[in-house]
């Protein structure tokens, strides 16, 4: 089982949103400080450094792959990940990789 350790950093939340034209308050440093609290790193992102680290998994021995999240992350939050929590191998002729989020 391929074990995941991601911390989110300021300098990474902001170019993400940079990026993607994320301007919600909620993603910004300066805003979040002067209410003495952290960036919140928003879902998509999340989501993308998931399927980053899993991408060997999807490629080889999955067809779909099924995220939650459970609660906000914040920077400098440590995301622990343990791939795959659910292992079910299908056989791999003619399948199309899918990838679900909720948010």
């Amino acid at each position: 089982m391929k074990k995941i350790k991601i911390i989110f950093r300021d300098t990474e939340i902001i170019e993400f949103c940079r990026v993607t034209l994320d301007s919600n308050e909620i993603h910004d440093p300066i805003f979040m400080a002067k209410l003495d609290k952290r960036v919140i790193v928003p879902g998509m992102f999340t989501l993308s450094k998931t399927v980053n680290f899993s991408a060997d998994f999807l490629k080889n021995h999955a067809n779909s792959m099924k995220v939650l999240f459970n609660s906000l992350l914040s920077s400098g939050n440590l995301l622990h990940s343990a791939l795959p929590p659910q292992t079910t191998i299908l056989p791999r002729s003619g399948f199309r990789p899918s990838i679900t989020g909720t948010h």
